[in-house]
């Protein structure tokens, strides 16, 4: 049996993908997604690496900031992400806007 290509999943079913990927990874996500314009809501309420942020956070919030991006890209290909709140910033969230662009 083969699994079905990225490109044949739907909208909302990508989105599924991504929510259970970020639970899986423990960060207690809360995603909201408009198809219509194509845009995610991504907030993110446990960072799992927050006690080593609070060392080093430009590099700990890059990487993390990277792996969301490689998420979201393997998904929907062309997403530009606009980080809107960060925990370290004393802030009750990590939180991000994704354009899709089709």
């Amino acid at each position: 049996m083969s699994l079905p290509s990225i490109n044949s999943l739907t909208f909302a079913e990508k989105v599924g993908m991504l929510k259970n990927a970020a639970a899986i990874a423990g960060y207690s996500p809360d995603i909201q997604a408009n198809e219509e314009d194509n845009e995610i809501h991504f907030r993110i309420f446990y960072c799992p690496f927050k006690e080593v942020t609070a060392l080093e956070p430009d590099m700990i919030c890059s990487m993390h900031n990277s792996f969301l991006k490689g998420m979201f890209e393997a998904l929907f290909g062309n997403v530009h992400i606009v980080e809107l709140e960060n925990m370290m910033s004393d802030c009750s969230t990590c939180s991000y806007q994704a354009s899709v662009h089709t």
